[in-house]
């Protein structure tokens, strides 16, 4: 996606292949496109765009083809759609998230412009059963992410927060702000780490908390214990004499 608002896609075997022409190319955004998110179908899979034009825009990967639009009040900044592309959550430039259902788009039309009350009071509400609005954050967001079962959503943003939304109901659930020799740091960026790298609480002080990664003898988190060897799997191998002046030795392999 560029800032011309165009999108292209390609079919990485044919450009290793040394044709670099695009697969694809879509010019409905009018503004810049701020992000993009591939769902998980494969070759029928669904993609998603944002743009500062207001637009989300979901699209099929293989033909290119618009499915839905949906028009929000705020420029939109970052994208996430969860694994079985029923949810796509667009975060804004004002610090609104907006949380779309992609099943009821379809009783909505192509087309559907998403309107909300900002009087309302809360962190969560909504116009329709199509999109959530998440109210909380007060800048722009600057990641999304998604827990593992999907029941919670976590946001960063440039106001020096990360809030965890409960993703069914839209309210936000916990708020962590990091503060540094008293400055607020704003969050540029955001990291969900998969389930099985599970951290032990190491110690804790004023300023933050520290971790270890080990655990239960592992050096490193559990979900990379498949490229460790283990004593039964270590043997010694000769390796020979080489012109470079290597005498013997012994290589431990997994």
């Amino acid at each position: 996606g560029g800032e011309d608002g165009i999108i292209h896609t390609w079919c990485l075997m044919t450009v290793l292949g040394g044709n670099v022409r695009p697969y694809k190319t879509m010019s409905n955004h009018s503004l810049a496109v701020t992000d993009l998110q591939c769902g998980h179908g494969s070759s029928d899979a669904m993609f998603v765009s944002v743009s500062l034009d207001r637009s989300c825009r979901l699209w099929s990967l293989a033909s290119g083809a618009l499915l839905r639009t949906v028009i929000l009040p705020v420029q939109l900044v970052t994208v996430l759609m969860d694994v079985g592309e029923c949810g796509v959550f667009a975060g804004g430039e004002n610090g609104r998230i907006c949380a779309i259902s992609v099943p009821q788009l379809g009783l909505c039309g192509s087309e559907i412009v998403a309107g909300f009350d900002e009087a309302v009071d809360g962190e969560g509400g909504s116009t329709d059963n199509c999109v959530t609005l998440l109210r909380g954050h007060t800048q722009r967001i600057t990641g999304l992410g998604l827990s593992v079962e999907e029941s919670l959503l976590v946001s960063s943003s440039l106001d020096s927060t990360v809030r965890v939304w409960e993703v069914q109901s839209g309210q936000c659930v916990r708020t962590m702000k990091f503060v540094w020799k008293g400055v607020q740091v704003p969050f540029s960026s955001l990291l969900m780490m998969p389930q099985y790298a599970r951290w032990t609480p190491l110690e804790q002080s004023g300023s933050g908390r520290c971790f270890n990664s080990r655990r239960k003898g592992h050096e490193f988190p559990v979900g990379l214990s498949k490229y460790e060897a283990t004593s039964e799997d270590r043997r010694e191998t000769k390796v020979p004499a080489t012109t470079t002046g290597v005498s013997r030795g012994a290589i431990a392999m997994a």
